[in-house]
């Protein structure tokens, strides 16, 4: 098992990663990146996106 320290600098460097391929993209560019990663989840689960508060306020 990893020290906490070695855990805590990979989820770091992740976020990093993340961040740099990120920090240009325009809202709605950023959301369309995190529903493509997050296809792949969904379908393997059989998950469904639920409907947020701030669109249950606007119907």
């Amino acid at each position: 098992m990893k020290k906490p320290n070695q855990v805590e600098q990979e989820i770091n460097d992740i976020r990093l990663k993340i961040y740099e391929e990120t920090k240009s993209m325009s809202p709605s560019e950023l959301t369309a990146y995190i529903k493509q990663q997050l296809a792949p989840i969904r379908s393997k689960h059989s998950l469904q996106y639920v409907q947020g508060a701030a669109d249950r306020l606007t119907q």
